[in-house]
């Protein structure tokens, strides 16, 4: 009865199900989904780059870019964390949607439908993974607060006001029953308001590690680069925040002077919250100071359980720096015909660096395991951090097992089906059954004869 999809969205899980409905096995559907989520997360991206900048080749550049990112490749193959890399489809959705708010003149035409975008995105994320969505509209409030003075402009206020109504309109199918039931009662990862998570911190080297081996080891501070997970933004991002450089503080003669001015601005802006994500990624960001300032912070730092998970989100802050400088490049006379090469360059580094990474996780790492019955696999049963168990519940009474019985009962019958237990029993002097489910708002259990309620 562990209610989990009341607290994490799953609706894209459905994909899978319906594969495993269908008569695929475990493997094969889990397989599936995954290619279906490289598709999904390499065509969005070509399209939301390709919108933003109006240029296929940058679409492409961007595609490559975001697509074969260390953070998304580890996400993918060695945590297989599924509702964090599925929520990485939607950020340039995000991306898009927020560039155009701020980009486009508010009086033109078509301004407000703006908001449809970053909607999608936010909807993707919310039913994908809470936590990301948590953290990216953190990100957002920041981007707001730094361009204040267009933040509250009428129509660009009216576009946010109704990104934030639509989103919630949207999910309230999932947002309603999710709130409900967390006033209803208290749980589990409340406990992680104990947690500092400051020592889970990258070290410096971690942001300029090119290798992107297939690493098991996240304990930084006592391993320290000692096979270590891959978790950076990898080479190629590094080469265009290095491009970017070079032509943030050259010339600008590729563009007029208000236009150049322009495109600075736009792309300092994700640099700035690019860099500012990935130092607090690392182990030198306060959060344990945080943590003891606030019962709020503790719960937000808890909740995050490792900063590195802020990578997704330097990822698509320096793709978009990437893509701008890219676009300087294209229109840029200086270099003449070295500028595809240019690019090409990057998005090569992106392809080897990428393939060599998936290559040591996959083949190189780990040998193939085989499984060839279903007594091969034994018998486990967990449900991991456990966030999502009411206040009193036992993890050991999670595994399978049959009712308790009090003194002076007899059990005649039992079966379980999912969340429905029938128990049929006998008794004189009264007694209780303890069924192993978890009680939630909303569980009822009643007698089948006539329907009386029972407590």
């Amino acid at each position: 009865g562990y209610a989990s999809s009341f607290f994490y969205g799953d609706t894209f899980l459905m994909i899978p199900a319906l594969l495993r409905m269908l008569g695929f096995s475990l493997d094969s559907a889990y397989r599936l989904f995954v290619a279906a989520v490289n598709l999904a997360t390499a065509g969005i991206a070509y399209a939301c780059f390709r919108k933003c900048f109006h240029s296929r080749y940058i679409g492409m550049f961007g595609c490559v870019l975001y697509t074969l990112q260390p953070y998304r490749i580890y996400n993918l193959y060695n945590r297989a964390a599924v509702g964090e890399y599925t929520a990485m489809i939607f950020l340039p959705l995000l991306a898009l949607g927020f560039y155009k708010i701020y980009t486009e003149e508010p009086k033109g035409r078509g301004y407000l439908s703006n908001c449809l975008i970053p909607v999608a995105g936010f909807s993707g994320i919310i039913q994908s993974h809470a936590l990301s969505c948590e953290m990216t509209g953190m990100l957002v409030v920041f981007l707001c607060l730094i361009l204040w003075k267009k933040t509250f402009r009428p129509r660009t206020f009216q576009v946010l006001a109704l990104t934030v109504v639509m989103t919630i309109a949207v999910n309230a199918w999932f947002l309603v029953p999710f709130l409900d039931l967390m006033a209803a009662d208290s749980y589990y990862f409340g406990r992680n308001m104990g947690n500092m998570i400051q020592s889970r911190g990258i070290l410096p080297a971690h942001l300029f590690y090119t290798l992107q081996a297939g690493g098991a080891s996240s304990r930084f501070a006592e391993n320290g680069m000692m096979d270590t997970e891959p978790i950076n933004i990898g080479l190629a991002l590094l080469l265009c925040v290095l491009l970017w450089l070079v032509v943030r503080f050259g010339d600008g003669g590729a563009m007029p002077g208000k236009e150049w001015a322009r495109e600075r601005k736009t792309a300092d802006i994700p640099l700035v919250l690019g860099c500012s994500v990935l130092f607090m990624s690392t182990c030198y960001f306060p959060w344990d100071r945080l943590s003891a300032l606030s019962p709020v912070f503790a719960a937000l730092n808890g909740s995050l359980q490792f900063p590195t998970r802020l990578m997704s989100l330097a990822g698509i802050c320096m793709v978009m720096v990437g893509c701008i400088a890219a676009g300087w490049v294209l229109k840029a006379k200086t270099w003449g015909s070295r500028n595809g090469i240019i690019l090409g360059g990057i998005a090569m580094v992106a392809i080897l660096f990428g393939s060599y990474q998936v290559n040591d996780i996959l083949l190189t790492r780990d040998g193939f395991f085989r499984i060839y019955s279903p007594q091969g696999m034994g018998r486990y049963s967990t449900v991991l951090g456990a966030e999502y168990l009411p206040e009193g519940a036992e993890m050991e009474h999670m595994a399978y097992h049959g009712p308790v019985l009090s003194e002076g009962i007899a059990m005649d019958g039992y079966e379980k089906n999912g969340l429905t237990a029938r128990c049929y029993a006998d008794t004189e002097t009264g007694g209780y059954i303890e069924f192993p489910l978890l009680y939630y708002k909303g569980y009822e259990a009643y007698v089948m004869d006539t329907g009386e309620p029972l407590l």
